[in-house]
């Protein structure tokens, strides 16, 4: 081989190996797994503090930028690889929404201004469609005498977006209080219809797992979408009944994610 074609070959092995340990480090120079902190029994909570512990200085100062700006948001960054991994996430939120955010995205937000301004108006254009419909959101929820126990969406390292929520139906104590509040603002007969039709669930129930059981039992569903609207319409059709209850007494819990 000729000086020239070995140089060639040199720079193209060069150029491959650049390129395999951007992909696997990412820009904040750790490693994805290492950023992470994925290790055998570890936690969401603790997973997505070792990851922001280790993306870069910039990527640190941007998010601090992001919560101080958007205070009725909860910001996290951490990795995940299915829709459930991001569900045990978004659901450590307290604010009105959660953001879950790919250290990777955050990293390239962090290193170029146009990719942070397009990131930055996704999340603020969707947030602006879940208050339109949250009040929605909330009254369909409680129709079926459930309650909203979290809202959000997730930015992948692809730049894809997705929406969730997690929905609790409580037990019949709960659940009548809830009611109640609604009943007094509805119709005489309407009200009067519903209490009759939940009396008789609560009998049925009582038959099969006593009074004490019902009160403690609550069921839980766990709704993702591609958009806000699809996200709307998957808690609509919601079946409560085929959700199996969480009961304490037995430490057992079930979950059903759409």
């Amino acid at each position: 081989m000729n000086k020239l074609g070995a140089y060639s070959a040199y720079q193209s092995n060069a150029a491959e190996s650049y390129v395999k340990n951007t992909k696997e480090t990412g820009r904040g120079g750790a490693t994805r797994t290492e950023r992470s902190g994925k290790t055998a029994g570890s936690t969401s909570a603790e997973r997505a503090t070792q990851t922001e512990l280790n993306i870069s200085d910039k990527a640190k100062e941007l998010l601090q930028q992001l919560k101080e700006k958007y205070k009725n948001m909860d910001f996290m960054v951490a990795e995940y690889s299915s829709a459930e991994e991001a569900q045990s996430y978004l659901s450590r939120g307290t604010k009105d929404y959660s953001v879950l955010i790919d250290p990777d995205t955050l990293e390239a937000m962090a290193s170029d201004e146009a990719t942070k301004e397009k990131y930055i108006k996704l999340i603020e254009d969707s947030t602006t469609k879940l208050d339109s419909i949250k009040e929605e959101l909330t009254e369909e929820a409680e129709e079926s005498g459930s309650e909203i126990k979290s809202i959000g969406m997730t930015i992948g390292n692809d730049g894809s977006v997705s929406y969730f929520a997690e929905l609790e139906k409580a037990g019949a104590k709960q659940k009548e209080r809830i009611e109640s509040s609604k009943e007094k603002k509805a119709e005489e007969k309407k009200a009067e219809e519903k209490k009759a039709e939940k009396e008789k669930a609560e009998e049925r129930l009582k038959g099969s797992y006593g009074d004490s059981a019902l009160s403690a039992e609550k069921k839980t569903v766990k709704v993702s979408a591609s958009t806000v609207e699809e996200l709307l319409e998957k808690i609509r059709k919601v079946d409560w009944s085929e959700v199996k209850a969480e009961r304490p007494e037995t430490g057992s819990r079930f979950n059903c994610t759409i």
